[in-house]
């Protein structure tokens, strides 16, 4: 049992590897031609700030009585000897069991977690929620041998363990009290016995119940989906693409400065000669910068926020129809903005108490209207700015 640094955290995100059954730490993340899934995340160049840790347990046929408590309690231990928690943000990678051991760690873990307001990411490669079938052909091995890991990860409705956990997890993720998002990657062939059962072993409908989204990874089999062959496969791009989204400020308090940024242009909202836009800036712009000033919250408890210029103290709004930047009233909802969350990333739509519209810049300059969801153009970034 081992946990490795590859690199230390500059910021306040730490990626930990969690590998899963009958594999370890090295094997897991290892393609047959050297690629090595931490290093190629070590070696991107927009990603230096994040640290980069690898977490390993004894998992094998001979591991014994060694069950999926004790991972769980040794995660903890790393983690706490680590102290990973005061970096604020950890992003868990797993494989396999991996997903199983680190969603009973967060269960177990949710007060102290909540306490010390760490945010948890989690980007699941081909991880059973349910159990897999594959874990059954194993039984009878496991039962020789009494592998407690493999008789966990059982399929089936006497699975009292897990069916229990997912049920917790699932009710952990709904309360919202935990900063929780993630993204769920499956296999698409089979790889034990593939002669005879030509299926996944982590099903799709075992695979893709904690997440909304899901993508299935075209040719890879339980094992190979964890091991990109460079820097271009699949599920490396979808991993920083996971990193980069969920890298935004998380707002936590009122009157904080921030920037907002486009998810589809990476253009940001600024206030200049008098207009609100949408448009490229240096680093040190000053009309880019904004105060979100804290609204009383409504009768339904809904919280809102008016964004005030730094510079002019003036405030976005749509009184008059269209987004404008001026002084406003202490009532006016039109200058009211609720920040609601894109599911499973740290982007948010900017939604008008007024007029139930959305800022976005779907037609090129910024406007406030009814929206697709799945516009580009309607999700912001929210960047702490000094």
């Amino acid at each position: 049992m081992k946990g490795e640094w590859k690199r230390k955290p500059i910021g306040k995100t730490t990626v930990i590897f969690v590998h899963g059954i009958l594999s370890n730490g090295d094997s897991c993340w290892l393609n047959k031609n050297g690629s090595y899934w931490p290093t190629l995340l070590c070696d991107e160049p927009d990603l230096k700030k994040f640290g980069v840790y690898i977490f390993t347990y004894p998992t094998g046929i001979f591991s014994g009585s060694y069950n999926l408590n004790d991972i769980v309690v040794a995660l903890r231990h790393h983690i706490d000897f680590e102290k990973l928690t005061d970096h604020k943000r950890i992003i868990f990678v797993c494989h396999s069991m991996g997903g199983i051991v680190v969603r009973k760690y967060l269960v177990d873990q949710v007060v102290d977690l909540i306490k010390s307001e760490t945010e948890i990411g989690l980007f699941l490669v081909a991880s059973p929620s349910l159990g897999a079938k594959y874990a059954n052909m194993l039984k009878p091995l496991a039962d020789i041998l009494g592998n407690s890991q493999a008789d966990a990860l059982r399929f089936g409705q006497n699975n009292y363990w897990l069916n229990g956990l997912d049920s917790q997890f699932k009710d952990l993720k709904e309360s919202g009290k935990l900063k929780l998002f993630g993204k769920e990657l499956v296999e698409d062939k089979f790889v034990i016995l593939r002669r005879i059962f030509k299926k996944q072993v982590v099903e799709p409908f075992s695979g893709t119940v904690n997440f909304e989204k899901s993508i299935k990874i075209p040719n890879s089999d339980h094992y190979s989906i964890a091991k990109p062959s460079d820097k271009d496969a699949f599920q490396h791009k979808l991993l920083c693409e996971f990193l980069e989204e969920n890298d935004s400020f998380p707002f936590s308090k009122p009157d904080t400065n921030i920037r907002i940024k486009n998810k589809w242009n990476n253009t940001y909202i600024i206030f200049e000669n008098g207009a609100v836009l949408a448009e490229n800036i240096k680093n040190d712009y000053t009309n880019a910068k904004w105060i979100l000033e804290d609204v009383k919250h409504d009768e339904n408890g809904i919280e809102y926020y008016r964004l005030k210029n730094r510079i002019d103290k003036k405030c976005i709004n749509i009184e008059k129809g269209f987004v404008n930047c001026t002084e406003v009233k202490e009532g006016w909802h039109s200058s009211h903005w609720l920040l609601e969350s894109v599911p499973d990333t740290n982007l948010y739509w900017i939604k008008n108490r007024w007029k139930n519209t959305f800022l976005n810049i779907e037609h090129g300059s910024l406007e406030c209207s009814v929206i697709d969801p799945n516009w580009w153009s309607a999700r912001w970034f929210i960047e702490k700015a000094k």
